[in-house]
């Protein structure tokens, strides 16, 4: 009889456990619930029959032999059973993260990422249009893709393909699957390359400036040096050929370098030069030649930062195309996710 009790109050205190999982388990998972109140049922019955039991056997087989074999058995079905309800709570947690963390970035930043391209397309326009040797202020709009680079491939597929609803086409989950970790991956880039294309414009519009300043100060020091050498001669070809470059020279060396300005100066000099050089030779005006030569170089190095202008130009159109790629496939995401909710 001691051994009856013992058993009862073992089997008591596993329905109160099973009664205590059952009630906090979440009600949506019904194969754990309705398997934990079936083991519950049978305990109760198990339990009200050794209560009326006056033997110490069941079939003939002695209790002390068949319940610790049960129990072993019970304890393993419920161990497995609370195994599966965590691995499958953590996967629907995983993937409600996934989820709204996509869907949340998405209505924050794409209108952002729209602002990013055209603020990029601005900075295009203004290096190609500006008449100043000077960096043009690139101020883009900060977007934090990087959010969305945070989660693995392996989280990404089975919130965004494998937990998607049968009712989806396969071939239109992969598209979107696809679709998406290209946008993804492809703004990521392009934020990247962005910010390097910057870097090197801005750098080179400074070595290029100061390598400007350089040339247009000696190329006009060295017309006014042989003009003051000139001022008392009297009149020769060398001499009015130093006067015409200096008359030409009209803008001189400011802060903000007007280049568009200076350009025209050259242009005048380089037409007049070429057409007096052959006539007019001296020494100091060999070494004039080789001056301006050394300046109508660094005007062509000038000239190539509109290269940079395409460049920009292209990225945001990219980025523009991308931002509207993006929003379909979380259209198509919310739809989805939608669907899945309302069942």
């Amino acid at each position: 009889m001691f051994a009856d009790q013992s058993l009862q109050y073992e089997f008591r205190g596993i329905q109160t456990c099973l009664e205590q999982i059952n009630t906090e388990m979440n009600t949506s998972d019904s194969l754990v619930t309705t398997t934990l109140s079936e083991i519950n049922t049978n305990l109760s019955t198990i339990s009200s029959h050794l209560s009326a039991q006056t033997q110490y056997q069941f079939l003939g087989v002695s209790w002390d032999i068949l319940l610790p074999a049960f129990i072993s058995i019970l304890i393993f079905m419920l161990g497995y059973l609370l195994n599966e309800w965590l691995k499958q709570r953590d996967k629907k947690m995983s993937r409600t993260l996934v989820r709204n963390t996509i869907l949340t970035w998405a209505d924050i930043n794409l209108p952002h990422l729209y602002q990013y391209a055209q603020s990029i397309d601005e900075l295009a326009k203004g290096i190609s249009s500006t008449p100043y040797l000077s960096t043009i202020p690139c101020t883009p709009q900060h977007v934090t893709i990087d959010v969305l680079s945070q989660f693995s491939i392996d989280r990404l597929m089975d919130a965004l393909y494998i937990g998607l609803p049968r009712s989806v086409d396969k071939t239109q989950k992969k598209i979107m699957f696809n679709q998406y970790m290209s946008c993804v991956s492809l703004l990521k880039e392009q934020q990247k390359t962005v910010l390097e294309k910057y870097k090197e414009y801005y750098d080179l519009v400074h070595e290029i400036r100061n390598e400007w300043d350089i040339k247009w100060r000696a190329y006009i020091v060295n017309i006014r040096q042989n003009n003051m050498k000139l001022t008392s001669a009297p009149d020769s070809p060398e001499k009015r050929y130093y006067q015409t470059l200096g008359e030409l020279i009209k803008s001189q060396f400011t802060h903000e370098v007007n280049f568009a300005e200076n350009e025209k100066i050259i242009e005048a000099s380089r037409e007049y030069i070429n057409t007096e050089s052959e006539s007019v030779v001296s020494t100091d005006i060999i070494n004039t030649n080789q001056v301006f030569n050394d300046l109508i170089v660094t005007t062509i190095r000038v000239h190539s930062l509109k290269t940079y202008s395409v460049a920009f130009a292209f990225t945001a159109r990219n980025i523009a195309e991308c931002a509207k790629l993006f929003g379909t496939t979380i259209e198509f995401y919310k739809r989805a996710f939608n669907s899945l909710e309302a069942k």
